[in-house]
């Protein structure tokens, strides 16, 4: 696989990633992370370390976006191939009130792409 068509898939992940976040759904996002992958809090007094497990957990207790009509603003900032087997990527996305900001690490398994750590900020909308 060339440079061109990983950047093709990892972007195509992405929108998998953005659409599960928005609809608040486990088994799109399921398919995006790798199942020993980290989700981590970076927000000061609020630091979290969890299993992508307990994390997918936590999306299905929340409300979706989408069903509070939400339109979420989103953007990817940056998007490194490192080498044919690691990736990190930089993303923004506005919803649920909050400002995040994602930093990925990505590996190339055998099955493809998947997310193997995110670490996220996040500011309330109207804070600086």
């Amino acid at each position: 696989m060339n440079a061109i068509e990983d950047h093709s898939r990892i972007q195509s992940l992405l929108m998998c990633y953005f659409y599960g976040l928005y609809h608040a759904d486990s088994k799109v996002l399921s398919k995006v992370f790798h199942p020993d992958s980290r989700y981590i809090n970076c927000v000061s007094g609020r630091y979290v370390n969890l299993s992508v497990k307990e994390y997918l957990q936590l999306v299905d207790e929340r409300v979706a976006p989408v069903e509070n009509s939400e339109q979420p603003e989103r953007s990817i900032i940056s998007l490194d191939i490192a080498s044919p087997t690691l990736a990190t990527v930089r993303a923004e996305m506005s919803m649920m009130g909050r400002r995040y900001t994602d930093c990925l690490t990505l590996i190339r398994t055998t099955a493809g792409w998947a997310i193997i750590a995110k670490a996220f900020h996040y500011i309330n909308e109207g804070e600086q």
